[in-house]
């Protein structure tokens, strides 16, 4: 599962997803659609 949420103390864009071992990651970015497609290539590999 992963999703995008927007930090309120700095207004990036979070990435946060689990990784094969079930740890929790996350990246930052200045605008959601960055965001969103980070996401969408990490689950297509």
């Amino acid at each position: 599962m992963a999703h995008v949420v927007k930090n309120p103390r700095d207004g990036y864009w979070l990435a946060r997803w689990r990784d094969p071992l079930g740890g929790q990651r996350k990246k930052s970015f200045k605008r959601k659609v960055d965001a969103e497609r980070f996401l969408s290539d990490l689950q297509a590999k």
